[in-house]
């Protein structure tokens, strides 16, 4: 039993952090118009309340994310990246895709009030 424990535990981390993020927040799906990369979008957060955008890259195109609005901070994870991964906290995002597949943004605040933002998704 021992030798399970991490990975029980480990499960179970990532059914709970998956059912925090369901119960609150939103998740959006990016489509891209014909010949276009770029989205500008509005919303709001808060502490239980992260949203989530989905959108399509292949490897080789630059990804920039960009946040603005006080308080709020992104998590930027590729295709292959699990949902519990310990990312940092970050406002720009600007890398080359390594892999081809669903690339997902998370809005996030830790203020229990909503906090309004502006984020810039670019994939060229």
């Amino acid at each position: 039993m021992k030798r399970h424990a991490p990975k029980i535990l480990g499960l179970l981390f990532v059914i709970v952090t998956t059912s925090v993020a369901q119960d609150g927040g939103n998740t959006y799906r990016i489509q891209f118009d014909a010949g276009q990369g770029t989205k500008h979008l509005k919303g709001y957060v808060d502490q239980m309340n992260p949203n989530l955008y989905v959108f399509p890259a292949r490897a080789t195109q630059r990804i920039r994310v960009d946040l603005k609005g006080e308080g709020v901070f992104i998590r930027v994870y590729a295709p292959s990246t699990p949902a519990s991964a310990p990312l940092k906290d970050i406002r720009r995002f600007n890398e080359v895709a390594h892999e081809t597949g669903e690339y997902r943004v998370l809005v996030r605040c830790y203020a229990p009030r909503s906090l309004k933002y502006r984020l810039d998704i670019d994939v060229k």
